[in-house]
């Protein structure tokens, strides 16, 4: 907590990077794997739940003003994919996107 009351960020980001540290794909401290999945997932939704509380309603206006970015984004990318499944594009799409094989004729 002391180095996340330094950076200025809540203490719950400190303890997740900590644990990806020591984790399977880090040091590799513990041993059970499917665990330390599970534990990562929780400490993620226990950082949501915090910053959620966190969340003023200014502030909650604020972010407001980036909604068009993120509904333009969602429309470029599902507009980007369609059309390359549609124009014929599988085995391009193969090697970026995994697609079931019945899924494309």
């Amino acid at each position: 907590t002391l180095g996340s009351s330094a950076l200025g960020t809540s203490p719950i980001l400190g303890y997740l990077i900590f644990g990806a540290l020591l984790g399977p794909h880090g040091l590799d401290v513990f041993a059970n794997a499917k665990a330390d999945v599970e534990l990562g997932d929780f400490g993620i939704l226990f950082l949501l739940f915090s910053e959620g509380l966190e969340v003023t309603t200014p502030r909650l206006r604020k972010l407001s003003n980036y909604l068009p970015l993120g509904f333009a984004q969602i429309s470029l990318t599902t507009g980007v994919i369609t059309a390359a499944i549609l124009l014929g594009a599988p085995q391009f799409l193969d090697k970026v996107l995994p697609l079931d094989e019945g899924f494309i004729d």
